[in-house]
């Protein structure tokens, strides 16, 4: 049982720090494409698309807020899924859930739009 726990907060840890890893050229790609605000929004729907949505309760502006929620979005999808990596099915599930849930916010970001 002990090792499992340790499992799991290495497996916490090193997801944590995948998710910065992602998180970089992801924040940089979506920045290059917006453009200075000037450019599409596509990257930033598909790829930070909880921040997107939120976006339609503040007159489509984004503030510190969101750019928090974006930052946090691929280590706490990391965290998740190393914290569950020594129990295979778990873990499974999880990225399941991530990507069902990743996958429906991309969806309503993309609904009504032009």
């Amino acid at each position: 049982m002990e090792d499992r726990a340790t499992a799991a907060v290495i497996g916490l840890i090193l997801g944590l720090a995948a998710g910065v890893v992602v998180n970089v050229p992801a924040a940089l790609i979506t920045v290059a494409a917006a453009g200075a605000g000037h450019g599409s929004h596509a990257f930033a729907k598909l790829l930070f698309p909880y921040s997107m949505l939120l976006t339609r309760f503040r007159g489509d502006r984004t503030d510190l807020a969101h750019l928090a929620l974006a930052l946090a979005q691929f280590p706490l999808y990391g965290g998740a899924i190393g914290a569950s990596f020594s129990w295979k099915r778990l873990c499974l599930g999880i990225a399941g859930f991530i990507a069902i849930l990743h996958g429906l916010a991309v969806l309503g970001c993309f609904a009504g739009s032009p």
